[in-house]
């Protein structure tokens, strides 16, 4: 959101955020137990969302790294997020 940032998502059940310019990861997001399939930012760039292969879904607060909210799916599998 801010043309500096990127969001990833990885195998090891994190997402990541990093400066581009510096190529540093400043930010890691962690609590899912499998990977993850997906991760958005809010169209305010304040929340991320992140989908994963153990069945949750996550909203964290980006500055922090936070977790303010986990969901579990219905089918205990979520594709996207």
């Amino acid at each position: 959101p801010d043309g500096v940032t990127v969001l990833t998502t990885s195998m090891d059940g994190t997402g990541r955020l990093w400066d581009v310019p510096s190529n540093t990861c400043f930010q890691v997001l962690e609590g899912h137990t499998k990977a993850l399939s997906g991760a958005q930012f809010s169209p305010d760039g304040q929340r991320i969302l992140t989908a994963s292969f153990d069945g949750t879904v996550r909203v964290w607060e980006q500055c922090t790294g936070e977790c303010l909210l986990m969901l579990p799916a219905e089918n205990s599998v979520v594709n996207a997020a």
